[in-house]
């Protein structure tokens, strides 16, 4: 649900190409996005049907209120080219070479506090169960005491947590909502095709042609990979230190852990198609 009320999604397109006498055609495109939302009805990678994807999927503070800021289904910057190059080398059965190429900007993720609560409504957040939705709180860690706020459970989970925040220059408060970003995702795609003559059936010809997907990491592993982090990357899990009545007046960090790049199977693999066509 695209938010009306508190800012404009900006959506930008642009395109150029060109034609030359001797064969070949190129052509380059770039759009730009900057899509706010309150609710993605789940996100890119787990869409949403149930509550657990319409509502437990969803970054939020407050339990009771979606979170509002970038959509987890934004493309900030996406590049595509294409160069094609036809030519009939042999009569006029021609031969076509074709390019297709993709770079486009990581996908959003947000960083949140994983709570492993019981299904008995909690203090912590007011809600029953446990979930990783609710967006980082990061607190002052020039100190394992230096905010009031949180508590560590061992010096080992503040130093992780701190060199954490320190690395990836997080401020200090609630973190927003998809402020993030996974790795770029790079693809080329190739289509080579080579006409051939049908014999005894007059114009008619076989069209012979090889598609390979994602070109560049059929020649290294290493590129062309389609990595990102959970939408909702949990860093670390929290609990309720001090309670004031029916408030938590304090969290404790309990346990921190590193985000890791999921690759993904799909998209991030080479694949080769071989076929044929009859035109007549």
């Amino acid at each position: 649900m695209l938010s009306t009320d508190k800012g404009k999604s900006v959506i930008a397109v642009a395109r150029a190409s060109k034609s030359f006498d001797f064969g070949l055609d190129t052509g380059i495109s770039y759009t730009y996005s900057d899509v706010k939302s309150l609710s993605d009805m789940g996100s890119y990678a787990s869409g949403g049907s149930t509550a657990s994807g319409t509502y437990g999927g969803q970054p939020m503070v407050d339990p009771n209120q979606p979170a509002y800021g970038r959509s987890s289904y934004e493309v900030r910057d996406n590049w595509k080219f294409n160069i094609d190059y036809a030519h009939a080398f042999f009569g006029d059965y021609k031969t076509s070479f074709n390019l297709f190429g993709e770079l486009r900007s990581g996908s959003p993720y947000s960083l949140t506090m994983n709570t492993t609560l019981s299904n008995s409504r909690s203090t912590l957040f007011g809600t029953t169960g446990g979930g990783n939705r609710y967006l980082l709180y990061v607190p002052d860690v020039s100190s394992i005491t230096a905010d009031s706020k949180v508590s560590y459970a061992s010096t080992a989970v503040y130093e992780a947590f701190r060199d954490f925040v320190r690395a990836n220059d997080l401020s200090q408060g609630v973190i927003g909502k998809n402020t993030e970003k996974s790795p770029d995702y790079f693809k080329v795609d190739l289509h080579v095709e080579q006409e051939v003559p049908a014999p005894f059936l007059g114009s008619a010809r076989f069209k012979l042609f090889g598609d390979v997907e994602n070109l560049l990491n059929l020649i290294n592993s290493d590129w062309g990979s389609y990595r990102t982090y959970n939408p909702l990357t949990s860093v670390v899990n929290v609990a309720c230190a001090q309670q004031v009545g029916s408030s938590c007046n304090q969290y404790s960090y309990t346990a921190f852990t590193k985000p890791t790049l999921q690759p993904n199977a799909q998209l991030g693999v080479w694949r080769v198609r071989l076929g044929a066509r009859f035109e007549f």
